[in-house]
């Protein structure tokens, strides 16, 4: 029991003696050194598997559960640990991104209508399901055909499916508008872009995990070191040159966008709260993103609006789901 104690009482980064019990387990949230020794088990898997990128910050003490298990809360998940087993990540929050509708301001064609389409990216940098944490999906022009000034199109369309959120970190949505008049495959750039987004994530994660020591890693430098890095945008970039390497001039326009901690934490709490409606797309509900839909420049950095490549804006709907 001994042993034990200055165990838990290394993993609380305890020092010196005489060393207090209380204060031991007071650090794990509870009163017992069998609670404590599943605690520190818990947290270490936390920090050796960059769970602050999976299932986020502690919101709770650990508790037990049926048949001698224990589970730890977190921001969007929890960590269990089944008895005479390794801790392991018992569920994670996810989301559905849906595009509510894109309007149209303005054209490309002199002519007065395109045959416009959509290629959107959905991604995080996600230590846990790095293959599943990315899904691009092409929206027209099949089915949408031509597109006048006033016009709404790609109405109710899913972006991304149960896409696990990534713990404290963000989660991008990076959009691409094309015009179908002046390519001729647009699944060619879906694919495209699909492939690096992959590469892109599988390599940050192995950046992430050789620059942050598992043992002992502070949760929160591994977000400020993810933020500080410019990973996410850094993909953003890499999309836009696989754009300019296929395409050139047929694109039309690129818009980044964050699903940040804060909205999801909202999302969860208080969802209807987020909930806004536009004129533009027929008096329909959006959720994201929560900018103005004016002409300041926070307003302005929602719209595809380059000088003389028509004028679209694109609305999302956001919402928590079961995996």
């Amino acid at each position: 029991m001994t042993t034990s104690i200055l165990k838990l009482a290394e993993g609380a980064r305890f020092t010196g003696f005489p060393i207090s019990l209380r204060a031991v387990l007071s650090h794990y949230g509870i009163r017992s050194c069998i609670d404590a020794i599943a605690a520190q088990e818990i947290e270490q898997f936390h920090s050796a598997s960059l769970g602050i990128l999976t299932v986020g910050s502690p919101t709770g003490p650990v508790t037990r559960t049926g048949e001698g298990g224990f589970r730890q809360p977190y921001t969007f998940g929890s960590i269990i640990k089944i008895a005479n087993t390794f801790p392991d990540v018992g569920d994670r929050a996810h989301v559905t991104v849906t595009l509510a509708g894109v309007r149209c301001f303005g054209t490309d064609d002199p002519g007065g209508t395109d045959e416009p389409y959509l290629i959107t990216s959905v991604f995080a940098i996600d230590p846990r399901d790095k293959d599943k944490s990315s899904q691009t999906t092409r929206i027209g022009p099949d089915g949408i055909g031509d597109v006048e000034v006033g016009r709404v199109f790609g109405q109710n369309r899913d972006v991304a499916v149960d896409i696990a959120v990534p713990g404290d970190a963000d989660i991008a949505l990076n959009v691409q508008l094309f015009d179908q008049e002046m390519v001729s495959n647009p699944e060619k750039a879906r694919r495209a872009i699909s492939d690096a987004n992959t590469t892109a994530i599988l390599g940050a994660v192995a950046a992430l995990l050789v620059a942050v020591p598992p043992v002992g890693a502070i949760a929160a430098g591994v977000v400020a070191l993810l933020k500080a890095s410019g990973l996410l945008d850094a993909f953003s970039d890499g999309i836009g040159d696989v754009i300019s390497s296929l395409f050139g001039d047929d694109h039309l326009g690129t818009m980044d966008l964050r699903i940040s901690k804060a909205f999801l934490e909202t999302l969860r709490d208080n969802p209807r709260s987020l909930d806004r409606r536009s004129d533009s797309i027929g008096g329909e509900t959006y959720n994201f993103p929560q900018l103005p839909e004016d002409n300041s420049a926070a307003g302005r950095s929602w719209i595809f609006d380059e000088e003389g490549k028509g004028a679209y804006r694109p609305f999302f709907r956001v919402v928590l789901t079961e995996p």
